[in-house]
């Protein structure tokens, strides 16, 4: 008898416990959103940071200037794969990065794109650079 009883809320304890982890995966999964390929360019470049902008034609989460922080995991690719070195960036250069977060989040300005705070990854160069004469930004 005792024994049943001991059964019976262990396999409760373990019901809850399953409800409880779906619902949370549930939520996690309706609640994150994966952006590929988000657009900014180059603003302006320091040595430890790159200042970005949403592109004026674009409407959206990256309006304001955002940075990137150069340290020793950045990476860059180029549209073939291979490595951009820091200092070949040029301002205008269009930066494409993958983006995980909410589905309608604002970010201030100076926001820290590759910090705790944004989950930006995958930074790549586009073979396109804005023109700056033509948007009025030089």
């Amino acid at each position: 008898m005792k024994l049943k009883k001991r059964a019976i809320y262990h396999l409760c304890l373990l019901c809850i416990c399953i409800l409880c982890i779906v619902s949370i995966y549930y939520w996690r999964q309706h609640t994150m959103y994966t952006y590929p390929n988000e657009e900014v360019y180059i603003n302006k470049i320091f040595e430890n940071e790159i200042f970005v902008k949403g592109l004026p034609y674009q409407q959206g989460t990256w309006e304001e200037e955002y940075i990137i922080q150069i340290n020793s995991t950045l990476v860059i690719k180029d549209s073939k794969g291979g490595m951009v070195d820091i200092h070949s960036l040029n301002r205008g250069d269009i930066l494409l990065f993958d983006y995980t977060g909410p589905k309608n989040s604002r970010f201030s300005n100076g926001t820290i794109l590759n910090g705790k705070k944004v989950n930006a990854y995958n930074f790549r160069l586009s073979e396109d650079k804005l023109n700056l004469k033509l948007w009025r930004l030089e």
